[in-house]
């Protein structure tokens, strides 16, 4: 991403998320997910929202561990 100076913040990280939960490819939703506080931002409900419904899909036990981080 900074090599195509899109600005780091939770809407395009979210973004992301989505984009890649909608093609199936859930493992790099997550990386994505996780890599939000390598760029000093930290997950804010939409963030959260996005990778809860994306494993709300295809994995209770981390759609549950999600919810219960975002509740925090």
């Amino acid at each position: 991403m900074k090599t195509e100076n899109i600005p780091y913040n939770n809407y395009v990280f979210s973004n992301l998320i989505d984009g890649y939960a909608k093609i199936g490819n859930y493992e790099k939703a997550l990386e994505t997910f996780l890599s939000i506080k390598d760029y000093g931002i930290y997950p804010n409900a939409v963030a959260y929202g996005s990778i809860i419904d994306t494993f709300s899909k295809v994995d209770f036990k981390k759609t549950m561990a999600f919810y219960s981080e975002a509740k925090k």
